[in-house]
């Protein structure tokens, strides 16, 4: 069933009022704004936002972009915490280092060639001799800092070593054990506790991790040993 209200009637408002505002020409109004533009110049925007000062024909008075500004601060940064290989000083590079002038720099250190750099030499190497090479840690000549006997850190200056054989003379990338096993095709092998889709490298590192832990086990087992033969007190026996 519909229900019909009673529908109120409609109520009679009054229009608002209207300003109409002078009209002016357009050139007129352009000029004017010109002139205040000129005059004023250009403050800005307010509400907290910047303002740009443009001077036409100065273009130190414009301001820096900030990209600029981030990539300058970027490098002065870079060159602050860049260590010299001469001196061991912070704030430039070996070609700009005062103290070695006498030094040779920008030689080959294989074959003592001022044409090329050492990665580019083709003259074969003997081992790990450089005889154009100095070390910056004894002052010494045919060796670089990385293998030189008195660097207890080696190629890792801010510590570590390599992570397959432990040594500190050499990166993991150039590491033998890496390299004597490249020559031997191996199909693969897979640990009864891993999957078919494990990679052997990790089952490798696990192997390396276990026998490391059985050394270390191995060492304390003798020092414990060798402690407890120290505290034992021996018996004298009088006849």
């Amino acid at each position: 069933m519909t229900r019909y209200t009673k529908l109120e009637r409609k109520k009679h408002e009054d229009s608002g009022s209207w300003e109409a505002a002078p009209l002016t020409p357009a050139k007129l109004k352009q000029t004017a704004d010109k002139q205040a533009h000129s005059e004023g110049g250009y403050k800005g925007r307010k509400n907290g936002k910047r303002s740009y000062s443009q001077v036409e024909g100065n273009d130190d008075n414009r301001s820096m972009d900030p990209l600029e500004k981030r990539r300058q601060r970027r490098a002065v940064q870079k060159m602050n915490s860049t260590i010299c290989f001469a001196c061991r000083k912070q704030g430039h590079a070996i070609k700009d280092c005062p103290e070695a002038k006498n030094q040779n720099k920008g030689i080959c250190y294989n074959c003592g060639s001022t044409e090329h750099s050492l990665k580019a030499c083709r003259k074969p190497r003997s081992g790990n001799k450089l005889p154009f090479a100095k070390c910056y840690v004894c002052d010494g000549t045919g060796h670089l800092a990385g293998q030189c006997p008195k660097n207890e850190k080696g190629m890792y200056p801010n510590g570590g070593s390599c992570r397959f054989c432990g040594k500190v003379d050499h990166l993991a990338r150039d590491c033998k054990m890496t390299k004597e096993e490249a020559g031997t095709s191996v199909v693969g092998k897979i640990d009864l506790s891993q999957g078919a889709d494990d990679d052997d490298f990790h089952i490798f590192v696990e192997e390396k991790q276990k026998f490391g832990q059985q050394n270390k086990d191995e060492k304390d087992l003798e020092k414990l040993i060798e402690k407890r033969k120290d505290n034992v007190k021996k018996k004298v026996v009088k006849f």
